[in-house]
């Protein structure tokens, strides 16, 4: 009972604030125009954040096998919900790895999540396909 007159006396004091105190403090809307080159040129520059910052993480929890030849790339596909939590991790058919090489990628990604969210809420994609590049031995 203690706990939930605390919790009542809380939303009392939420709810009893003038609603208009906040509007007021709201900035001016301002008009975005989503065919300028100007935001067109921001997008891209964001999504190529996010991607690398995805990659990073991935490639901070990748072990990768010997049996991994440098430089063939691989994509894998990722399912995840906002926040960054994944789905699933699948590696595509084109990928030249063997099986141990494409589990060891398939495996980093869960092993990453949460994958980079905030910051990039603009750009986030529930499907997202990222290509790996293997480095020297």
């Amino acid at each position: 009972m203690r706990t939930m007159a605390r919790c009542l006396m809380m939303s009392v004091v939420l709810m009893g604030a003038p609603a208009w105190a906040e509007v007021s403090k709201a900035p001016p809307a301002r008009t975005v125009n989503y065919n300028s080159p100007e935001w067109k040129a921001q997008q891209a520059e964001l999504e190529a954040e996010y991607g690398t910052a995805i990659g990073n993480r991935v490639l901070a929890y990748w072990r990768m096998p010997a049996s991994v030849s440098a430089a063939e790339r691989c994509t894998v596909e990722i399912m995840q919900v906002p926040g960054g939590m994944v789905i699933s991790a699948r590696v595509t058919d084109d990928c030249p790895w063997d099986e141990a090489g494409k589990r060891s990628l398939e495996a980093a990604v869960l092993d990453a999540q949460p994958l980079p969210y905030h910051g990039f809420e603009q750009v986030f994609r529930r499907t997202l396909r990222v290509g790996f590049v293997a480095p020297a031995h």
